[in-house]
């Protein structure tokens, strides 16, 4: 592929940047946090090379937002080389990885290939539930290894801020807020049956309470405790519909529609908040996580958020965080009550000021800035969150 670009770095002086973002997998919540991060430095020049999970994608603006994207391979030791490959052909300014295998790649390039490196880890896999404490115990060792390698660090919240400042590597660690810059969503159809396979739009008059949460269903997620939600709402004879804007394995949307669950597959992102803009309030189940952008979307959209209570959420502020399905249940059913939504709401708001996109594009001016003064950084610069 012929890029537009210059495979060299900058003239000295010069405040434009090549950067070149890996992921290892394009899709959900990633994607959206990417095409942030490009609509917030467009004077740099921006090259993506990452790799499109299958049966997660949404569409999205990277084409547009970037002067190149780039495919990844499948298989790790390909990508390894992929990335590799295209550090050596484009010399870039600034290697910036996104999640754990990107993190990995990049950090394992030798220094005249990788010009500098920030990461963004969304999330570190230490952190994950869904497999055993032994497994998370290397996760840990092999970021606490690989942080020794001096990269920067752009966390996208303050929990996952804190978890890279105790790694024993001197690395910068800045905290870049996500932002939400929403786009029309497309309302879904009305009529029944139609615009997502295994449920119904909103009937007219309806009077049950539609609770919404949207993402790829997967362990993080956790969808059991949803489902969960769903059994225990129907038990204590609460007015609720319940929507999953997204998708995952067949069984597991399957799963999912046999409790009279909504799932609306995999759409385009104005599509998607399309589906959420019809709800009455956001309910997030997630066990880990970075920071979750679904949550910002909701709150933009105007929905009241419940959610289960994990480090990222708790740090964030937001609140009504419930640490069980029984003490969350109790919380929705109290929202049957429109003023108490209105409270709710009102929380919402306050959450999206603490997310403006300038807030963010200034982080990432110091998140670049540091990590191209390098060794001067690490041994102490106040923008430095350590």
């Amino acid at each position: 592929m012929r890029l537009s670009v210059a495979a060299r770095r900058r003239p000295a002086g010069s405040g434009r940047l090549t950067i070149l973002h890996v992921v290892e997998s394009l899709g959900s919540g990633v994607t959206t946090a990417l095409e942030d991060y490009l609509r917030s430095t467009p004077d740099h020049v921006h090259v993506v090379l990452g790799w499109r999970r299958h049966g997660a994608q949404t569409g999205d603006d990277l084409a547009r937002l970037a002067v190149g994207v780039l495919p990844l391979p499948p298989g790790r030791l390909a990508q390894l080389r992929a990335v590799r490959r295209w550090a050596r052909r484009l010399r870039p300014d600034v290697v910036h990885a996104h999640s754990s295998y990107a993190g990995l790649y990049a950090r394992l390039l030798p220094r005249r290939l990788a010009g500098v490196v920030v990461y963004t880890p969304h999330g570190f896999s230490f952190e994950r539930r869904d497999v055993p404490a032994p497994l998370r115990g290397a996760f840990w060792l092999a970021e606490a290894a690989l942080s020794l390698r001096g990269a920067s660090v752009a966390a996208v919240g303050p929990r996952e801020a804190e978890l890279a400042r105790r790694l024993p590597g001197r690395q910068p660690v800045i905290y870049v807020p996500n932002v939400i810059r929403l786009v029309e969503p497309v309302r879904p159809p009305a009529a029944t049956g139609t615009g997502a396979p295994g449920g119904t739009a909103r009937p007219a008059g309806s009077r049950r309470l539609r609770l919404a949460t949207l993402g790829r269903i997967t362990p993080a997620k956790d969808p059991g405790f949803f489902l969960r939600l769903v059994v225990l709402g129907r038990e204590l004879g609460l007015p609720l519909r319940w929507i999953w804007v997204g998708g995952g394995e067949p069984a597991q949307e399957q799963a999912l529609r046999d409790a009279d669950v909504l799932v609306t597959g995999w759409s385009p992102r104005p599509a998607a908040l399309g589906w959420l803009a019809t709800a009455d309030v956001y309910v997030h189940t997630a066990a880990w996580e970075g920071a979750p952008v679904s949550v910002l979307e909701a709150a933009a959209l105007g929905l009241p958020v419940v959610a289960r209570r994990n480090p990222a959420l708790a740090a964030l502020g937001v609140p009504s965080l419930c640490d069980t399905p029984e003490a969350l249940i109790g919380v929705v059913g109290s929202l049957v009550d429109e003023r108490r939504r209105a409270e709710l709401r009102a929380h919402s708001e306050r959450l999206l000021r603490q997310h403006r996109p300038e807030a963010q594009r200034e982080a990432l001016d110091r998140v670049y800035a540091a990590a191209l003064r390098g060794g001067a950084l690490r041994g102490g610069d106040p923008g430095a969150v350590r």
